[in-house]
C-alpha cells in the first residue's frame, strides 16, 4: 500500500478524502476537505488547477468538531 511518507496516511484514503468529503473548506482558491475516522478526522488541503488536484498537505487530528 502506497503512503504518504511523512504522515503514514494512505494514498487511497487521502483520494477518498478529496473525491467524497465530508465538508469542504474554502479559503481564497486553496480548498480543505474534511473526511471523518471513527474518532478523527482526515484533512487534505488541496488546490484545484485546471483538471488536476494539487495536494499541499494532509494530516489526521482528533480535533473533529473544530473541521465538522
Amino acid at each position: 500500500m502506497e503512503r504518504i511518507r511523512q504522515r503514514g496516511l494512505p494514498i487511497n484514503l487521502i483520494r477518498e478524502c478529496v473525491s467524497k468529503p465530508d465538508k469542504v473548506l474554502r479559503s481564497d482558491n486553496v480548498k480543505r476537505a474534511v473526511k471523518k475516522l471513527d474518532s478523527r478526522a482526515l484533512v487534505v488541503v488541496y488546490r484545484a488547477i485546471d483538471d488536476e488536484t494539487l495536494i499541499i498537505t494532509a494530516y489526521a487530528t482528533s480535533k473533529v468538531s473544530k473541521y465538522l
